[in-house]
């Protein structure tokens, strides 16, 4: 029997427990509500236990693992002691699971290895996700990287006429150098809404480097 992950099932089950009690009328996985939770020392342990094993995860093992991460949106601290050597493993399980929040977590902590083929091939993967805070996120690492596929992703991403994926658009055109940043600064303008135009504001005055809120 493998009791680490006995441990951490059960964990989640007093979680899902006191999620029932307390919050009978909730949109599973969005909000901070997650920070109320009374016992997230024991489910970090337990997560932690799992997290630190020195042998590979089995499948029914990662389940539960991006259930928790994504849980602990807000701190990310779990997220952070994923090893770099296990990381590509837990973001390509990702891929296809439902955990939203774990996604794109993952999509950060990929900043921190190499940016090799392997990389790049999973982030675009993100960048296609049908969640739009996961999608924005590979963006915007994928532009951080210098990837030659961000305008082109950029591009899609103003398309949408999603507000927030237009600001991630605008970053992106300024992070990679692209000659067509003016152009769409103008369009931000011309869009006129309110956080779209402050980060056009905020580009056309950035000297180098500025601080992005379009994360």
């Amino acid at each position: 029997m493998n009791s680490k992950l006995e441990l951490l099932r059960e964990e989640i089950r007093k979680f899902e427990a006191w999620v029932a009690a307390e919050h009978p009328d909730l949109v599973f996985g969005w909000g901070e509500w997650e920070a109320e939770y009374p016992d997230w020392e024991g489910l970090y342990l337990a997560a932690l236990s799992l997290l630190r094993v020195p042998s590979d995860w089995s499948n029914e093992e990662i389940g539960p693992l991006l259930y928790v991460i994504a849980r602990d949106n807000e701190t990310m601290l779990l997220a952070e002691e994923v090893p770099k050597e296990k990381l590509l493993k837990l973001a390509k399980a990702a891929l296809v699971s439902e955990e939203n929040d774990a996604k794109w977590q993952l999509v950060e902590r990929m900043e921190s290895l190499p940016f090799g083929r392997e990389v790049e091939d999973l982030l675009l993967q993100f960048a296609a996700d049908r969640h739009e805070y996961v999608r924005r996120r590979a963006l915007l690492a994928l532009a951080e990287r210098r990837s030659p596929h961000a305008e082109r992703l950029a591009e899609q991403a103003w398309s949408t006429g999603d507000e927030y994926q237009r600001m991630a658009a605008l970053h992106a055109f300024f992070q990679i150098k692209s000659h067509l940043l003016q152009q769409y600064l103008k369009l931000a303008v011309e869009d006129g809404r309110q956080y779209l135009t402050q980060k056009a504001k905020d580009i056309s005055e950035a000297k180098g480097e500025y601080s992005d809120a379009s994360k």
